[in-house]
């Protein structure tokens, strides 16, 4: 199953073939791996990993992948895989650790949407830095719509924009479907708990302090989708009950750029079971249409009701032959055959794009 926007074109390509597993081996000969550490404009260090090939030539792009709330670099071996894929590719990519998440220095509870702007910077400057490669940003879910914001008001950083289950609306996420809010307002036993605690708990691995939780009623990246230039791909599962599809539906009509939103019908939030970084757990593995079971794709939903089977991505209404940009290599956009984030690695891999 292809998720392409483009394709790219194998006989000028100067990286080894992918084989049977585009998604990629974290511990693969071909990927080179470093840990590294990136200093914040406030002085908060923040800790990641550097992936690229170890055998093609330079990359001449690289992706900068941003995790949600609550979670580490790795979002659940989702992005350890994809960059490993990528890194077989021949485009290199940098996984951070947010502030205050995994091993990187900072509070939760200091955590605000501005520092995390601050932080994508400082993180596209290092890989840009690192690399000598034209970057790139990936965000998912609670930093979906700070990539996008970044996009908009840093064009010349983001050559292209991916956005999985991205959040748009904070306040709603936050204040609006939060039990520790009455209308908008905290609720007495909230304050107190934030009074003795400095935070609440806003999810088991997600603490809120009093600066976010007064910056979601003035933060709106929807409004910057407009000024957005880089071509942006947008993946949402219709069944999420954390991040509503619609508001994601609502953002793509505003972009201007060129865009593809691609809807995986019944998709929960996420892609891939919890802390199975290598895809063996059988609730990660689907059926996926005429694609092949033990091939690894982006209809991995993984819900309350365990995993639930997406659309297949390459017909209907999440097919790509009507994209813009057509294909590099004069083929069929949207493939069954293949592997579901083979078009991730188009999107930063493809040569020629034709706005």
């Amino acid at each position: 199953m292809c998720l392409g926007l483009l394709a790219v074109d194998s006989t000028s390509a100067r990286f080894p073939d992918r084989g049977e597993d585009a998604m990629g081996d974290p511990g693969s000969d071909l990927v080179r791996e470093e840990q590294v550490e990136v200093t914040a404009l406030d002085g908060v260090v923040l800790r990641g990993t550097l992936a690229r090939s170890s055998v093609a030539d330079a990359p001449v792009r690289g992706v900068l992948l941003v995790h949600g709330g609550g979670v580490t670099r790795e979002e659940g071996g989702f992005f350890t895989r994809l960059a490993a894929g990528l890194a077989t590719a021949g485009v290199a990519s940098l996984r951070l650790d947010l502030r205050g998440h995994g091993t990187s220095d900072g509070r939760q509870e200091e955590l605000t949407l501005a520092a995390i702007l601050n932080d994508i910077r400082v993180g596209v400057e290092h890989l840009a830095t690192a690399t000598g490669a034209t970057t790139s940003l990936l965000g998912a879910s609670f930093t979906g719509g700070l990539c996008a914001c970044y996009a908009a008001r840093r064009p010349g950083d983001v050559e292209r924009l991916v956005l999985l289950n991205p959040q748009f609306d904070y306040l709603l996420r936050t204040v609006h479907t939060s039990s520790l809010w009455q209308g908008e307002r905290l609720t007495p036993a909230a304050v107190r708990f934030l009074d003795e605690h400095g935070y609440v708990q806003f999810r088991p691995t997600l603490r809120h302090g009093r600066p976010i939780l007064n910056e979601v009623f003035w933060f709106d990246p929807a409004a910057d989708l407009e000024q957005v230039t880089a071509p942006t791909l947008l993946v949402h599962g219709t069944g999420d009950t954390l991040v509503p599809i619609d508001t994601t539906r609502a953002a793509a009509k505003r972009l201007r750029a060129p865009h593809q939103l691609v809807e995986i019908e019944g998709a929960q939030h996420g892609f891939a079971a919890h802390d199975d970084p290598g895809y063996h757990d059988p609730r990660t593995k689907v059926l996926a249409g005429a694609g092949d079971p033990d091939r690894d794709g982006l209809d991995h939903a993984w819900g309350r009701g365990g995993l639930r089977v997406g659309a297949r991505l390459g017909s209907g209404r999440a097919g790509l032959a009507g994209w813009p940009w057509g294909s590099a290599a004069g083929g069929p956009v949207g493939d069954q055959s293949g592997d579901g984030l083979d078009g991730l690695f188009d999107v930063f891999t493809a040569s020629d794009i034709a706005l």
